[in-house]
């Protein structure tokens, strides 16, 4: 978990949650959020505990962690293997508090890992798609200045034989930081991305700082519309099928119309 703007106001907000649970009350924390990694360690919290964390070691610690286009990997306390059928760290993070609840539950391990494995994120939410022979990322159902984050680090951790592209719809509802937070992201693509395709006008910004960080002018396009960042992506720069395609951008960018006229195959 990230916070923006008033971080402590928001982590106070968050911590009276835990304060106002009652017996038999339990909490799940991540241990790597450095808000609540003392909270995990501090032996006289009430209530129970359970830290989970991919970078500390605590009750649910994942290891091994491996990433590649299609899928994540990962081992729990050194002797549980797990597979998901999407890509990005943050997705074990994920993983790991769902372990954790059901473990609390009395679930077992073996039987966890097999319906994570069976489970297929729905449309939009960091889904693997497959469009004219094109691999991409979906993650169009929603973006914010965390998650995008998260995805340009994921597209960074995966190796291809082509390009990575990242095309980037305006984040919105941010208020007066929404300028920062744009250039922010034009800053971290410019070195994880070959090619930049923006939509919107707050977009412009991520372009502009990219531009800046040294992605060439050459291999940045801004658009206005989803169908124009499409044209650009199947048409002008003809991605390929050893490519690989992040799509993100709030709701109201409809990115995922980039899809809609195309041809898909099941990944």
């Amino acid at each position: 978990m990230e916070y923006l703007g008033d971080e402590k106001g928001v982590y106070r907000e968050k911590s009276a949650l835990i304060g106002n649970l009652r017996f038999p009350g339990a909490v799940l924390l991540n241990a790597d959020d450095g808000f609540f990694k003392e909270a995990v360690f501090r032996n006289s919290i009430k209530p129970f505990v359970i830290g989970f964390g991919i970078t500390t070691p605590v009750d649910f610690y994942a290891s091994r962690v491996s990433v590649s286009p299609d899928a994540i990997s990962f081992r729990v306390n050194r002797k549980y293997d797990f597979s998901l059928k999407t890509t990005g760290r943050h997705n074990v993070y994920n993983a790991l508090a769902a372990l954790a609840a059901g473990a609390l539950f009395g679930l077992r391990f073996e039987d966890m890992s097999r319906r994570l494995y069976a489970f297929e994120f729905p449309g939009g939410r960091f889904r693997n798609r497959i469009v004219n022979g094109v691999r991409f990322i979906d993650d169009t159902y929603n973006s914010n200045p965390f998650s995008l984050r998260q995805a340009l680090l994921t597209l960074d951790d995966i190796t291809c034989k082509g390009r990575k592209i990242v095309v980037m719809g305006d984040m919105l509802e941010l208020g007066g930081m929404e300028k920062k937070f744009h250039r922010e992201a034009g800053e971290l693509a410019a070195h994880v991305c070959d090619v930049l395709i923006t939509v919107g006008g707050l977009s412009r910004f991520t372009a502009d700082r990219a531009r800046a960080c040294g992605l060439r002018a050459d291999d940045i396009f801004i658009c206005g519309s989803s169908g124009e960042a499409g044209d650009v992506l199947f048409n002008k720069i003809k991605a390929g099928k050893n490519d690989l395609v992040l799509v993100k951008g709030s709701r109201r960018m409809k990115l995922e119309q980039i899809f809609e006229t195309q041809c898909e195959l099941s990944v």
